[in-house]
């Protein structure tokens, strides 16, 4: 997989947690990069990642990986998908001679929502028709801008405008689709004056610049790329998918890496149907991939397998599933054998309960075990 050429059919690579899914990524991406021995061309291979730490991550180990190679005289193209579309949108601007676009980030979106909202809550603005079961108060809680955005975001990548979401809102009785509709007119109004000095290009939140990378794919005007790899797939978006359909279609060969059972960005439009749709001929996020399944797991120990395999085996697979059977590595088993560490389930009376068996954990394991802060870590539910 690591060594495959960039072209013929699209490649679908799916794992378990553990299974070198990042490492096929990165490796394949590094192969193909470094090919590239004009620094000064436009790159034409890119590796996708879903968050900025995890890019960051990745594009620091590839232009460690790269010194000597005439690419590694740019930084790798590692990106976010938002990045890689900004990226592609404002080569768009250049050729074209227009105005460089900007990009608005999260807290800008907020800060926009938020003046809109503390206008509508002291009577300034349009009249909007305000649900009756939803309470003025809510406007200056931070959670309903949240809302607002997820919902802007999913219009704009199934290019929902505000007069069909009113039209949707109406029909399907969804009065809370009514009053966002209105107030997605005017924040794009908003959005839109930012736009008015003559020496400003237009500004793009992450949503919409992915569609907007699509349609300069599409018309043609986009650069010529070889080769895109996807890490974490599962955490595509529909947007994000109508773009790699459009570089697709246009000759660039796509590598999809995922595991549908760990999606964790759903709340903010990822679809991890879209990991067993890419192995389909037709429909949308169907690219005719050849899938490959990860066989084994060089992470955790038996125990850990086990009870993975209770969980994921309870729940729909968005796929054939065939990833959820890897072996454990002989070089994790022999480790664990070695190691013996037992898998425990607590159920305590309190939070302070938890913390404090928690803390204890911890405290055993540096002290006793030899295990130092860094090695060790707790997940919890959310960041709050």
């Amino acid at each position: 997989m690591v060594h495959r050429p960039a072209r013929g059919a699209n490649l679908l690579v799916v794992g378990s947690p553990g299974s070198g899914k990042t490492t096929v990524a990165l490796e394949a991406y590094l192969q193909r990069a470094a090919t590239e021995a004009d620094a000064a061309s436009e790159p034409r291979h890119y590796l996708l990642a879903p968050s900025r730490l995890h890019a960051g991550r990745l594009r620091a180990t590839a232009a460690s990986r790269l010194i000597g190679v005439g690419a590694a005289r740019r930084s790798p193209a590692v990106l976010t998908p938002a990045a890689f579309a900004f990226a592609l949108v404002r080569r768009d601007a250049v050729v074209r001679r227009l105005p460089p676009p900007t990009l608005i980030t999260g807290a800008q979106q907020d800060r926009i929502l938020a003046e809109l909202l503390e206008g509508h809550a002291l009577g300034i603005g349009a009249t909007i028709e305000w649900p009756e079961d939803l309470p003025r108060e809510v406007l200056g809680i931070p959670a309903f801008r949240d809302e607002l955005r997820n919902l802007f975001m999913r219009a704009d990548e199934f290019g929902i405008g505000a007069g069909e979401l009113d039209r949707l809102g109406r029909e399907l009785g969804r009065a809370e689709w009514v009053m966002a509709a209105h107030l997605l007119e005017e924040y794009r109004d908003v959005v839109a004056l930012g736009d008015l000095p003559g020496d400003r290009g237009e500004r793009f939140d992450v949503a919409r610049v992915l569609s907007e990378a699509a349609q300069v794919i599409e018309s043609g005007t986009g650069p010529p790329l070889a080769s895109v790899v996807v890490d974490d797939y599962q955490e595509a978006s529909a947007a994000l998918v109508r773009l790699l359909t459009a570089l697709s279609e246009r000759g660039t060969h796509l590598t999809l890496i995922g595991d549908p059972d760990v999606a964790v960005q759903t709340f903010r439009g990822a679809r991890p149907e879209f990991v067993g749709r890419a192995s389909a001929d037709t429909g949308m996020g169907a690219f005719s991939a050849e899938r490959v399944a990860l066989p084994r797991v060089y992470r955790g120990n038996v125990q850990v397998r086990r009870i993975v395999g209770t969980v994921v085996g309870k729940v729909p697979s968005a796929g054939p599933g065939t990833h959820r059977t890897a072996e454990l590595a002989p070089e994790s088993v022999a480790v664990e054998r070695a190691q013996r560490e037992p898998v425990v389930a607590m159920e305590l009376a309190s939070p302070a309960a938890e913390s404090a068996a928690i803390a204890h954990e911890l405290r055993r394991n540096h002290l006793h075990a030899g295990l130092a802060w860094d090695q060790m870590a707790v997940v919890v539910r959310s960041s709050r």
